[in-house]
């Protein structure tokens, strides 16, 4: 199942259970996002730029945060390395330490990842944006850590996101 979102810049947001990981296993933040950047890359959404890209960006613009219980990272990186806008979901089998957000050095245990390709600069604060919004619902980072399909997930998103 595949969805795709119009937004305010009439790009379109793919959503796919393809780039929905499920009991991702990885070893530490690096591995994470390998896996999710070759997946996206696989399916043709980002460059092969992009998994180099996105890991640099991290260490130097860290994007942990801390729900109230659930913590999550929304790695992206410059519009240049994306073919078309989607945005990559992990749950994470263990957590993996992310630097919280604004911090040098605040670690956040992650258990889950929205990577972002968003392929316009414009379009990118406006899905961060909605991305927050749905991070201070626990209750649906809960159900997204509960799913036992990506389809699942994928209608969790799609209500969230649109």
């Amino acid at each position: 199942m595949e969805v795709n979102m119009e937004n305010n810049e009439n790009s379109q947001l793919a959503l796919s259970e393809h780039l929905i990981l499920l009991n991702l296993e990885a070893k530490n933040q690096e591995d994470a996002l390998s896996k999710m950047a070759e997946n996206l890359a696989s399916f043709g959404f980002v460059k092969s730029t992009y998994k180099r890209a996105i890991i640099e960006r991290e260490k130097t613009f860290p994007t942990g945060l801390q729900g109230s219980e659930i913590g999550i990272a929304i790695p992206h990186t410059d519009a240049k390395h994306v073919n078309q806008q989607s945005v990559s979901v992990a749950v994470l089998n263990q957590p993996v330490e992310f630097i919280h957000m604004g911090s040098e050095n605040q670690m956040v245990s992650t258990k889950i990842i929205f990577m972002l390709a968003i392929d316009k600069p414009d379009s990118q604060l406006e899905m961060l944006q909605k991305l927050i919004s749905l991070i201070q619902k626990e209750e649906v980072l809960q159900k997204i850590i509960k799913s036992k399909s990506c389809k699942e997930v994928l209608k969790l998103l799609y209500e969230e996101l649109l």
